[in-house]
């Protein structure tokens, strides 16, 4: 048994084209996906919600490569929430052309690929006038994730995201900002009951597996590639050639459409820029390194744990 299980993996590697980047996620894809159970025997159905970016991409590519030579009997769902609309019903044409082509190269693979239905009457107005557009997408977003996730024919998926270790320094740094002024998430959650909602919306996502209580446990979403940097992921995508449907909301409204996340990379990719001749700092650099993160930031005591979040009635979401 130990030998069929080695001989799937080598297989499993050799998907890889470019055996420095790619193999290094196929193994830490691996890892995370046996180490923390991710995709249990009795989980026959894996749903990706599919933005037409790279994570999203490598992490299809990923499954599927898992299906041939792990788990034959996965179904593969992509599912695309069309928001907002000045990407995916653009009137550019070529905008249109690059929506069209990511949409339907996972249907050509063979993927089951399905449209999310928006809410009659929502439209893009709904960022007019707002400081932090990104902020209300996301609220957008993981509502209709979540409506469409309560239909019973998806009871019993895992849902895939695609974070990786630059989200998930972000998700921290901003609970870093809002929690550090208080002793203990309980004393948060005493004295400043809405920001401690934010910091368990924050706090849900930093964690590879997590079966919410709001979908009644029929539904656990799991990061396979959380210990992965963006840059791996950047230079793995390209090599595949993956197609890209473009963010073009700065181009088309304004400069405010920025995710907190780029921001993010940016400071960091700037501190590794700043320490790279450093080896005592460049090695053991704490923002690549999930566990590291996770263990500083948790001995904080602002962070509530896991089995805690998912006692609590709230709307599940990225």
């Amino acid at each position: 048994m130990r030998r069929q299980q080695g001989n799937k993996q080598e297989v499993f590697k050799m998907t890889a084209t470019n055996k420095s980047a790619s193999s290094m996620i196929m193994d830490k894809f691996l890892n995370m996906v046996q180490s923390h159970n991710l995709v249990p025997k009795e989980c026959s159905k894996i749903v990706i919600f599919y933005s037409g970016g790279k994570d999203a991409s490598v992490l299809a590519h990923l499954f599927d490569a898992y299906r041939q030579t792990h788990r034959p009997d996965l179904t593969i769902t992509l599912i695309t929430i069309p928001f907002p609309k000045m990407i995916y019903q653009s009137p550019d044409e070529t905008q249109q052309k690059l929506v069209q082509h990511a949409l339907s190269y996972w249907k050509s693979k063979g993927f089951t690929h399905r449209i999310a239905t928006l809410p009659e009457g929502l439209n893009d107005s709904v960022f007019d006038g707002v400081v932090a557009p990104c902020r209300i997408c996301e609220k957008v977003k993981t509502r209709i994730a979540f409506e469409e996730l309560c239909k019973e024919e998806y009871a019993g998926s895992v849902v895939a995201v695609g974070h990786t270790v630059e989200d998930i320094a972000g998700y921290l740094s901003e609970l870093f900002y809002i929690g550090s002024a208080y002793d203990s998430w309980q004393e948060m959650r005493e004295s400043a009951p809405t920001l401690f909602a934010r910091v368990v919306e924050l706090s849900r996502r930093l964690h590879p597996k997590n079966t919410p209580f709001a979908h009644q446990g029929k539904i656990t979403y799991i990061k396979p590639l959380i210990e992965l940097e963006e840059d791996l992921l950047r230079q793995y995508a390209r090599e595949q050639d993956f197609p890209c449907i473009p963010e073009n909301c700065a181009e088309v409204r304004s400069k405010d459409f920025v995710m907190y996340k780029r921001f993010v990379m940016t400071s960091i990719e700037w501190l590794r820029g700043r320490y790279q001749y450093d080896p005592e700092i460049s090695s053991t650099f704490l923002f690549r390194n999930y566990l590291k993160m996770m263990d500083r930031y948790a001995s904080l005591g602002f962070i509530p744990p896991l089995e805690e979040i998912q006692k609590m009635n709230i709307e599940a979401g990225f």
